[in-house]
């Protein structure tokens, strides 16, 4: 575009040169071109993405298995006053905990359905957070799991950077572990006491969802330990 303004004299009053032969355009002929040539970089400078081959980022966007959907806008509203990355309901496996509900900024790396293998017995691995709510049906709360002598270089922590950790166990009708809540940040904080109460009002949430849909966490819970 610079050569063919430089080639190309704006001044009605002059001649232009023709090109390889060529007789130059007029100056409206001129001015078109030039403008439909700015209005393609303009447009390509808007979109570099595209031209790079790189599309923008999806939004996250709150998912849960069909059976809690009626939670769905609960977990949205505490990821936003709690001001978490992420607000989980797993369901505990006998090897693994499985995503049953996701929400915050965070769902791009917790989708429903994904499963994060237990350490079990091997002691060379690092347990779960959630393993370990349900081993003990306690709470957990793990200010800077970096710093913390059981969960330092758990995968929450080294494959998605959350490393604060406040879960509780989720039961079944019997009083069983099926499962578990939690919220995870990636920045070392305390919990107030009216922040955990709405963890655990969300526990009793999904618990009288459970005592009616025993596979509303996404499996047959009697199958799940």
């Amino acid at each position: 575009m610079a050569s063919a303004i430089a080639a190309w004299s704006m001044n009605g009053s002059e001649s232009c040169p023709a090109l390889n032969g060529t007789p130059p355009p007029n100056q409206a002929s001129l001015r078109v071109g030039f403008a439909l040539t700015l209005s393609a970089a303009v447009a390509a400078l808007r979109a570099p993405d595209e031209h790079m081959g790189m599309t923008a980022p999806e939004p996250h966007a709150t998912d849960t298995t069909s059976g809690l959907a009626g939670i769905a806008s609960t977990l949205e509203d505490i990821a936003a006053r709690l001001n978490v990355k992420s607000v989980l309901v797993m369901r505990s496996e006998p090897d693994s905990m499985v995503v049953a509900a996701t929400a915050g900024e965070a769902t791009k790396h917790y989708t429903v359905g994904a499963a994060g293998k237990k350490a079990g017995a091997d002691d060379t691995r690092i347990p779960l957070y959630c393993e370990r709510v349900v081993d003990t049906d306690s709470e957990l709360f793990v200010r800077d799991s970096r710093a913390d002598a059981t969960f330092a270089g758990n995968e929450d922590e080294t494959d998605f950077g959350l490393h604060n950790y406040f879960g509780l166990a989720v039961h079944d009708s019997t009083g069983n572990v099926v499962g578990t809540v939690c919220v995870l940040d990636d920045r070392p904080r305390d919990y107030t006491d009216d922040q955990r109460h709405e963890l655990r009002r969300l526990r009793s949430e999904i618990e009288a969802v459970v005592s009616q849909d025993a596979t509303a966490l996404g499996l047959d819970l009697g199958e799940v330990s």
